[in-house]
C-alpha cells in the first residue's frame, strides 16, 4: 500500500484535495450563477465520455454497458426526483440569473467516487492491463461511466429545465 502512495504523481493528491474541499463546499447552501451550474455538469458530462472511450474504446460491450449504467442510472435518478424532489431543492432567481442550490453531501460523495474509480482504474492500467481484456471489468466501469453520465446530465437537465420555467410561463402569458 505504502509502494501506490508513494509512487502516486504529486498532481494525483492536487486533485483529490480539490476535489474534497470543493465537494465540502458543496455542504452548504450557495448562489450559483446560471452560466456556471450549467457548464460545470456539461464539462464533468464530456469528462465521463472521454474516460470510456480513452480507457476501454468504442466497442460493442464498452458501449452496451456504458449504456446500460447510463439508461438504468437515469431511470433511478427519475424515480428518486419523485420521491424526494430534487427539483424542489433548486431555486432559480430569473432576475439575478443565478440559482440558490441547497446544500448537500451528495456532491462530495459524488467526487470521491469518481476520484477513487480513476485512480483504480489508472492503477490497474499500469499494474494490470490484462484486466482491461477481461469482460466482467470492463463490463463494471463501462456501467460506472454510463451512470456517471447520468448522473451529470440530469443536473444539467434540472437546472436548464428550472431556469426555463419562468422564460415558459412568460411566453404562455404573451400568447
Amino acid at each position: 500500500m505504502n509502494d501506490i502512495l508513494i509512487n502516486t504523481p504529486l498532481y494525483i493528491y492536487w486533485m483529490f484535495f480539490s476535489l474534497l474541499i470543493i465537494g465540502l463546499m458543496q455542504r452548504k447552501t450557495r448562489n450559483v450563477t446560471k452560466n456556471r451550474a450549467l457548464l460545470i455538469p456539461l464539462i464533468l458530462a464530456s469528462f465521463s465520455l472521454y474516460g470510456l472511450v480513452a480507457d476501454f474504446g468504442i466497442n460493442e460491450l464498452s458501449m452496451y454497458s456504458f449504456i446500460s449504467g447510463f439508461t438504468l442510472s437515469s431511470m433511478m435518478i427519475i424515480y428518486l426526483n419523485k420521491k424526494i424532489s430534487i427539483f424542489d431543492k433548486i431555486i432559480y432567481n430569473d432576475k439575478k440569473k443565478f440559482f440558490i442550490i441547497e446544500g448537500s453531501y451528495i456532491p462530495l460523495f459524488l467526487f470521491m467516487l469518481v476520484f477513487f474509480i480513476k485512480y483504480m482504474l489508472g492503477y490497474f492500467k499500469i499494474t494490470k492491463p490484462v484486466l482491461f481484456e477481461n469482460m466482467n471489468f470492463i463490463i463494471l466501469f463501462c456501467y460506472f461511466y454510463g451512470m456517471f453520465l447520468a448522473i451529470f446530465f440530469m443536473r444539467f437537465y434540472i437546472l436548464w429545465k428550472k431556469s426555463r420555467l419562468k422564460y415558459i410561463y412568460k411566453q404562455n402569458l404573451k400568447s
